[in-house]
């Protein structure tokens, strides 16, 4: 299971280790059903708002005090509904899997989102434990300066700072091995993933 900010090279990474594994790529990010109607009533507030650049156009959530609390109990919801009807069918037996984004980028997003870290743990935090004994995790890492130089619309994200923080907490929480994809070359970050 890879997660981490964007781009602290994700993709590539899977991509690379697809190559050398026989197994299949998997994206986790669940459906969002009852979290999209809160989505909506914060576009309505105010609190769910796009910001346009010279590149495209970045969502940014603001769902701070109760309106946080609501949302975050929708995704828990709308995660129940993924992990009861949906996750076992992404998967078969005796098959080896590359998971991109899930469970931990969730809890990221709704640090972020909402800033209710103890809320988030507190409903998240089984599960994120079932998931880690069921898979390898590495959460990616990079100094953000490196990331702006790989991707310029990093530049223009206002919370992106709080991402790279989320995934610190994430990780320190949970003894979850970091890889600085900024410090080792793709081939050797590879070559780290596998032996561990």
């Amino acid at each position: 299971m890879i997660s981490g900010p964007d781009g602290t090279g994700k993709s590539t990474i899977i991509n690379e280790l697809h190559k050398e594994l026989e197994c299949e790529v998997v994206w986790l990010r669940f459906h969002h059903y009852f979290s999209k109607i809160l989505n909506l009533i914060g576009r309505i507030l105010g609190k769910s708002y796009r910001e346009e650049y010279s590149w495209g156009k970045v969502g940014y959530h603001d769902y701070y005090g109760v309106f946080g609390v609501i949302y975050i109990l929708a995704v828990y919801i709308d995660h129940l509904i993924f992990r009861l009807l949906i996750k076992n069918k992404k998967f078969k037996t005796n098959k080896n899997y590359l998971v991109d984004r899930y469970i931990l980028d969730v809890i990221a997003d709704l640090i972020v989102d909402t800033k209710h870290y103890k809320m988030v743990f507190v409903l998240f935090d089984r599960f994120v434990k079932k998931e880690l004994l069921a898979f390898d995790s590495f959460i990616l890492e990079c100094d953000m300066n490196i990331v702006i130089g790989r991707r310029k619309d990093i530049k223009d994200d206002k919370k992106y700072l709080d991402k790279i923080n989320a995934y610190k907490v994430i990780s320190h929480k949970y003894n979850i091995d970091t890889i600085n994809t900024g410090l080792i070359s793709l081939d050797e970050i590879t070559q780290s993933i596998l032996n561990k």
